[in-house]
């Protein structure tokens, strides 16, 4: 099967290396499944498959326990049951995120409750959470990762746009960090996610859910959602450059920082030094009309995006229920944000 070269070159992160295994993968159907039960340690990717190649690599990369996954969504939803919180269980988290952070949640059986974001990072601030709350679910929202420090709950950190930045992996403050493969994520592999935990033990529960449970013993019920071979692959290669990538963004975003400093209308991110910027933020002063310029940046050739989470989650239907602490600065972030996206950060 022939790939077309041209689509390839759109994504620097990929070698010929990755475009000659991708080939090599696809006419050797019989790899395309990593799965392997193991009767000693229970299920995990079959050695010198890709699964087992990218867990290794992001092992290395962070210090941490690597579980690929499907998707995301599951690996968030796997890192929540690996605490072990008693069902409805306060769970903290921020409403200006996309919607698979506060859904992971739910399909956990515990109960996010939404808490403002500080103005500066756009992440959530662990000093204002209520006494119920039983752990954190925290986002590095366009790839900055939460202020260091001491996290006194049991923290999941959602850094699927920070793949790649030290706080999302050697240094994450999180008991468990999840990361993205998908979409226009730093290492897009199509589709994909990966868990990383402080210590195998830890590992060890969302490694089984994720591999139908109930085979090996469990009494609980587990699902599919281990990671294909073809995702793998890609991610893998894509995880070895990642963090070159990041660089090339980072100082992208340090001269856009530079040239828009003295603009009065808008207010830059102040530090690009270890975000991952999957897209690059502004926030526009009250008067500027967002829509119309978008529509000027279009003309100019500049791609970008009016908001992120438009309105924020806690307005959504689906999560009209769920309990929240007053949210001015989410509000206020959700008007006034304007994405410029990857293409124009990396290119």
């Amino acid at each position: 099967m022939e790939v077309d070269k041209k689509s390839w070159s759109r994504w620097p992160a990929y070698s010929a290396a990755c475009r000659q295994d991708v080939q090599r993968l696809l006419r050797d159907g019989t790899r395309l499944t990593a799965l392997q039960a193991n009767p000693k340690t229970g299920p995990g990717p079959r050695e010198g498959s890709w699964c087992w190649k990218l867990e290794r690599l992001a092992g290395e990369q962070t210090g941490r326990e690597a579980v690929a996954c499907a998707n995301a969504t599951l690996g968030l939803t796997a890192a929540l049951m690996a605490l072990d919180l008693p069902p409805g269980a306060e769970v903290a988290t921020t409403a200006f995120t996309f919607s698979a952070t506060a859904a992971a949640i739910l399909h956990a059986d515990v109960q996010p409750v939404f808490y403002d974001v500080d103005p500066d990072r756009m992440t959530l601030d662990a000093a204002n959470l209520a006494p119920a709350t039983r752990a954190v679910l925290s986002v590095d929202l366009f790839g900055c990762p939460p202020r260091a420090g001491t996290w006194d709950l049991p923290h999941v950190q959602d850094a699927c746009q920070a793949v790649g930045s030290e706080g999302a992996g050697p240094k994450a403050p999180g008991d468990l960090v999840v990361w993205s493969f998908n979409g226009k994520k730093n290492v897009p592999a199509g589709e994909g996610g990966l868990l990383l935990a402080r210590n195998p033990d830890l590992a060890q529960r969302p490694r089984l859910w994720l591999s139908h449970a109930e085979n090996f013993g469990t009494d609980w019920v587990g699902i599919n959602g281990h990671l294909n071979e073809l995702s793998a692959c890609v991610a893998y290669h894509g995880l070895k450059a990642v963090k070159a990538r990041n660089k090339i963004r980072q100082r992208r975003a340090a001269l856009l920082n530079y040239l828009l400093k003295d603009v009065e209308q808008i207010r830059v991110f102040p530090d690009p030094e270890d975000h991952a910027f999957y897209a690059y933020p502004l926030i526009l002063h009250a008067g500027v009309n967002r829509g119309r310029l978008v529509r000027a940046l279009t003309k100019l050739g500049v791609q970008s995006q009016p908001g992120y989470i438009i309105p924020p989650l806690h307005e959504y239907r689906a999560f009209r229920n769920c309990r929240r602490a007053p949210l001015p600065v989410t509000e206020e972030l959700s008007r006034a944000t304007l994405l410029l996206l990857p293409v124009q950060v990396v290119s």
